[in-house]
C-alpha cells in the first residue's frame, strides 16, 4: 500500500515570478543565486525572505555604486570581444564611447576634459578658416585684437567719416561737409513769407505754380479775346481746333490752327495774348488788353522771313501774289513772263518779280508787285507796277538814269 509522504524532491521552477504560488523544495533562480523554498511562501514573497526561502546556491551579485558585483556590457559604450574580454567602444560624433585627450582639448589627472588655450599669436592678420585649429585660431584672433588696439584712438572714426559726397552707407558725413551743405542751401538765412522750414516754402511755391491753371483747351470755338477776358489771373494755353474756331479777332484766318498763351495780371483788366501759328501765314502775334480795350495784333517775324528769293522760271500766276504768302517781302526770278497769267502785257520774259505785302489780312489792299526786266542791250527800258486792288500795271519807262557824285 502506497503512502503519500507529499513533495519530498526539489522540483526546478526557473526564474522566480511574482506571480507564482510557489511550494516547499521549489527551486528558483533570483539575482543570480538558488533558493528553495523551505515553507509555502505567500504569491509574490521575495526568495530573499529567509522566513520562506533558503539559499541553495549563492552567486555573485550585480555591481553597484557602493557594493562590488557581476557587470554586463551596455552594448552602447562597452562590448564583449570573441575571445572574452571586455573592451569599450570609441566615441563617434553621434555616438557614446570613450575619448581621449589631443592638442585642442586636454585630460587632466581628475579625468576632466579642458580646452587648451596655449598658442602663439599669428605674425601678420589673415582670415579664420573652417576646420582650423583651436591653437591657430586664437593666435589670428589674437593679432587681430593687438593690431586694432595699437591704432590711434580716433583712426577708425577718422575713417567713417568722409567729406565728400559718397553713396556708401559705412561713412557719415564730416562736420565741414555739413557746413558747406547748410551755406549751399542757404539754411542760414531767414525765410521769408512766414515759413519756418524749407518743405514749408517749396509747399507754398509749389501751390502758387498751381494757380497759373496752366490748360489745354481743344475745342475753344468763340472768340480767343473774349475768352481771355473771362480768365483769372495766371498763364493758361489753349488749342483752336481748326475750321471749327469761329472767332474773327485772329490776324487772319490761318490762326484758327494755331495755339495761345494767355497770360492774366488782373482778370478782365490786364491781359496779354501770344499767338503760335503753324506757318509763315501765321507768324507769332500779340495782342494786350489794357484801359478797357485791346491794343491790336502786333506780328513778329525772323530776318530770314523778310527776305526770301525764289530760283527758277517764277509764278506761271500774277494775278495775287501779293496775297498768297503772308510775308512783307518776296522776290522772284522771272524767266517766262510774258506767258504767266497776270503779268504785264507784252513784258519782257526775263527778270525780277518783288511783292511787297503791307496787309496781311488775305486782301490784296495795300499791297504792291514790282517786275523789273531785265536791260540787257536796252530791249526794254520800263518798270511795271501794279497797287492795291487794281488789276492793272502801271509801265513806268525812261531813257537812262544818270549818276550824281
Amino acid at each position: 500500500m502506497a503512502v503519500n509522504y507529499g513533495q519530498v524532491a526539489i522540483v526546478p521552477k526557473g526564474v522566480w515570478n511574482a506571480e507564482t504560488q510557489y511550494k516547499v523544495n521549489n527551486l528558483v533562480e533570483y539575482d543570480g543565486s538558488s533558493y528553495v523554498a523551505k515553507v509555502q511562501p505567500p504569491v509574490g514573497t521575495l526568495p530573499t525572505d529567509t522566513s520562506y526561502w533558503q539559499v541553495s546556491a549563492a552567486g555573485t551579485k550585480k555591481a553597484t555604486a557602493d557594493s562590488l558585483g557581476t557587470v554586463m556590457p551596455d552594448g552602447t559604450t562597452t562590448e564583449i570581444k570573441e575571445d572574452g574580454k571586455l573592451s569599450a567602444k570609441t566615441a563617434q560624433q553621434n555616438a557614446l564611447g570613450v575619448v581621449k585627450g589631443s592638442d585642442d582639448v586636454t585630460v587632466g589627472e581628475d579625468g576632466n576634459l579642458t580646452v587648451n588655450t596655449t598658442f602663439e599669436q599669428a605674425t601678420e592678420i589673415a582670415n579664420i578658416i573652417a576646420g582650423e585649429a583651436i591653437k591657430s585660431v586664437l593666435g589670428k584672433v589674437s593679432k587681430a585684437i593687438a593690431t586694432t588696439m595699437s591704432l590711434d584712438e580716433n583712426a577708425l572714426l577718422k575713417n567713417m567719416i568722409s567729406g565728400i559726397d559718397v553713396n556708401d552707407g559705412n561713412k557719415v558725413p564730416s562736420s565741414a561737409y555739413i557746413h558747406s551743405l547748410v551755406e549751399r542751401i542757404g539754411m542760414g538765412t531767414a525765410l521769408e513769407g512766414g515759413f519756418d522750414n524749407l518743405t514749408a516754402g517749396l509747399n507754398s511755391v509749389n501751390n502758387n505754380l498751381s494757380n497759373t491753371n496752366s490748360r489745354l483747351d481743344t475745342s475753344l470755338s468763340s472768340s480767343v479775346l473774349d475768352y481771355a477776358l473771362t480768365l483769372p489771373e495766371g498763364m493758361h494755353t489753349v488749342r483752336f481746333p481748326g475750321d471749327g474756331y469761329t472767332g474773327a479777332d485772329t490776324p487772319n484766318s490761318y490762326y484758327r490752327y494755331s495755339s495761345a498763351t494767355i497770360i492774366v495780371r488782373s482778370k478782365g483788366k490786364i491781359v496779354t495774348v501770344l499767338l503760335y501759328g503753324i506757318s509763315t501765314k501765321a507768324p507769332l502775334a500779340v495782342n494786350s488788353y489794357d484801359g478797357g480795350k485791346w491794343n491790336g495784333w502786333d506780328q513778329y517775324v525772323t530776318k530770314n522771313d523778310l527776305l526770301i528769293s525764289a530760283s527758277g522760271t517764277g509764278p506761271t500766276d500774277w494775278t495775287a501774289l501779293e496775297t498768297v504768302e503772308n510775308m512783307p517781302f518776296k522776290i522772284w526770278n522771272v524767266t517766262k513772263a510774258r506767258t504767266s497769267k497776270g503779268a504785264p502785257a507784252g513784258c519782257y520774259d526775263y527778270g525780277t518779280l518783288i511783292a511787297l505785302v503791307a496787309n496781311a489780312t488775305g486782301d490784296r489792299w495795300r499791297n504792291t508787285l514790282i517786275y523789273l526786266p531785265n536791260n540787257n542791250n536796252n530791249v526794254e527800258n520800263k518798270v511795271y507796277v501794279r497797287t492795291g486792288i487794281s488789276t492793272k500795271w502801271l509801265a513806268i519807262s525812261g531813257t537812262d538814269v544818270n549818276s550824281v557824285s
